[in-house]
């Protein structure tokens, strides 16, 4: 038995003790850090949704849209993706079985190849299972001529109303209907799969695995190579759907937060900010950003964290194009 001194026991805590400490200080400067910057935005915030109708609005359109389209309807409709996925392999697997039970004769064609029942049932099985799992092509058929649609009709670009209100936000939530679908798709083919693995005998009541019957089955088992191709291109596929999918809906809901910006960015109010290292003004232009606000003056945007903010005067811009700054916020 190899007995462990104490000696190089200290040194292995001389050297993790520091990399410890190291990494826990910096991970609490980067909690205080975030913290800081959120606490002094949303002081800025309050404030300027008090004095500034403008404002206000403008972060109760992105709140209510967030509220019912991201943080709601996109849930909602991401569950009836998932039971819509559900359904459409339960119709599939039924249709192809009926087409498998009118074309194929198991007695003929073991007859023919000189097979026993049980192998050809056990292939047609396999055969069943390869086809049902290339039923994501039909979603990748909806999905592309979805996307046409949507390009058809310009859809990808947000649409916002005369009262700010979102018209097109039903293009960000049928993004995650077909994340749900490819979800749904593979709960019932594994809810399929499962099954017929416990008929075969692979598995039993306990879950446990049978590896002497699955031996005796992989031995029967023909044509491998074409249902590993299968298995594999349905979850190539299903997987770049959904990642394609979720970035089409991450990209949109950027798309819908910058055109509501666009539409409230000319009643926003002008700002004089002071900081340690000088001064900025311009009209605002990004004040979600939860370390950044944005300004803009003359076609040049000027960036300054919240945290760093020491004086902030605001005001609505005049009809000469002047600053009038009569409102201060001080810390």
């Amino acid at each position: 038995m190899e007995i462990v001194t104490k000696e190089p026991l200290q040194i292995l805590s001389q050297l993790l003790i520091p990399i410890i400490v190291v990494i826990v200080t910096g991970f609490i400067q980067v909690i205080f850090k975030t913290y800081l910057s959120l606490r002094e935005k949303n002081k800025y915030i309050k404030l300027l949704k008090v004095n500034f109708p403008s404002v206000e609005k403008y972060l109760d359109t992105v709140k209510i849209y967030k509220i019912i389209t991201v943080y709601c309807s996109s849930y909602v409709y991401f569950i009836v993706g998932i039971l819509a996925g559900f359904l459409i392999e339960l119709i599939l697997v039924q249709v192809i079985a009926k087409i498998f039970d009118y074309i194929l004769d198991i007695n003929y064609i073991g007859n023919l190849l000189d097979l026993s029942s049980d192998v050809v049932i056990l292939n047609v099985v396999a055969f069943f299972h390869s086809c049902s799992n290339m039923g994501i092509l039909i979603v990748l058929l909806i999905f592309i001529s979805w996307c046409r649609y949507l390009g058809s009709k310009k859809l990808f670009i947000p649409k916002i109303g005369e009262d700010g209100e979102v018209k097109s936000s039903f293009v960000y939530v049928s993004f995650w209907v077909f994340i749900g679908v490819v979800l749904g798709l593979y709960i019932a083919m594994f809810l399929y799969f499962t099954a017929t693995l416990y008929n075969l005998s692979i598995i039993d009541n306990n879950l446990s695995f049978n590896r002497e019957r699955f031996d005796l089955v992989y031995k029967h088992l023909m044509y491998l190579g074409v249902h590993v191709i299968a298995y594999i291109m349905g979850f190539s596929i299903s997987l770049a759907l959904i990642v394609v999918s979720y970035f089409f809906a991450k990209w949109f809901n950027e798309s819908v937060i910058r055109s509501i910006t666009n539409f409230y960015k000319h009643d926003l109010p002008y700002v004089k900010i002071k900081t340690e290292t000088g001064e900025i003004k311009g009209q605002f232009r990004g004040i979600l950003d939860k370390y950044l606000v944005t300004l803009s003056e003359n076609n040049i945007l000027k960036i300054v964290q919240w945290d760093k903010i020491e004086t902030m005067e605001i005001s609505p811009k005049n009809k000469k194009e002047n600053y009038i700054f009569n409102e201060g916020f001080k810390k």
